[in-house]
């Protein structure tokens, strides 16, 4: 797989360094064919497609898939998390260290 898709601004909203607000989200939005590029792309690497936005491509896949397909190490962390009723309780994230997103 490549390097994230450059948004309208150019830049990954991971990497613009902005205050992303209602008034300048719609900067961050691919346009159509490239979304359906990663959609095919990611479908031929071996994830489900979950869910396709304007804004994000939701998938799921093996540890294994992640690893190769995005060239990184998926670790697994526990974290402090909110959940129901405001109650903050550890849960497990999959992550990867080689990124600081």
């Amino acid at each position: 797989m490549r390097s994230p898709r450059r948004a309208r601004l150019g830049v990954s909203l991971f990497e613009s360094g902005l205050v992303v607000t209602s008034d300048i989200v719609g900067n961050f939005v691919s346009d159509e064919a490239a979304t359906e590029r990663a959609v095919g792309l990611l479908a031929d690497a071996g994830f489900e497609i979950l869910q396709v936005t304007a804004f994000m491509i939701n998938i799921a896949g093996s540890k294994g898939q992640y690893e190769a397909a995005f060239r990184t190490t998926i670790v697994a962390e526990e974290r402090p998390t909110m959940k129901q009723q405001g109650i903050v309780e550890e849960a497990t994230y999959f992550d990867t260290p080689m990124s600081p997103v």
